[in-house]
């Protein structure tokens, strides 16, 4: 990807940070989440994943079109989000115009959201992310340079 994104990182008093993260315990059906110092809890519903699953589990099992309410943690933030995978499209990339399906978290007021496209030439590894803004403005991109699929 030509960016990367910085950890979420939540500040402690000394004005450290310190990185988020989730604990699932699916035998007590509990997710612990946050910094380690302000650690949430919740209930574990089934189909629970962290964000980087979520978008790379795609390359086992490629989404169909459709609406979906998926619970997903970022570390930080445990929430249901409603997420739309739109039929396939083609867009340009650095890696030549690719075969895609774009997984589109459903934008909620005052909040960020974002766009994942998934190559069906890489087997639907993401290629691109977008990310707009709390008003729904699309704020820039992350885009796939190189790819290497190893065949073993």
């Amino acid at each position: 990807m030509r960016a990367r994104p910085k950890p979420e990182a939540s500040s402690s008093s000394s004005g450290r940070s310190e990185a988020a993260q989730a604990r699932f315990d699916w035998d007590a059906g509990n997710l612990s989440y946050g910094a380690t110092s302000e650690s949430k809890s919740a209930a574990l519903p089934a189909g629970a994943q962290d964000f980087v699953s979520f978008i790379f589990q795609f390359v086992l099992v490629p989404p169909s079109p459709g609406v979906y309410r998926v619970p997903i943690t970022t570390g930080t933030r445990f929430e249901v989000y409603d997420i739309v995978v739109s039929g396939e499209e083609r867009i340009e990339t650095p890696l030549g115009t690719l075969r895609t399906l774009s997984v589109k978290q459903m934008p909620r007021a005052g909040e960020e959201s974002i766009e994942i496209s998934l190559a069906a030439e890489y087997r639907y590894l993401p290629v691109r992310i977008r990310h707009y803004d709390r008003e729904g403005n699309y704020s820039g991109e992350q885009v796939a340079s190189e790819i290497r699929i190893s065949e073993e």
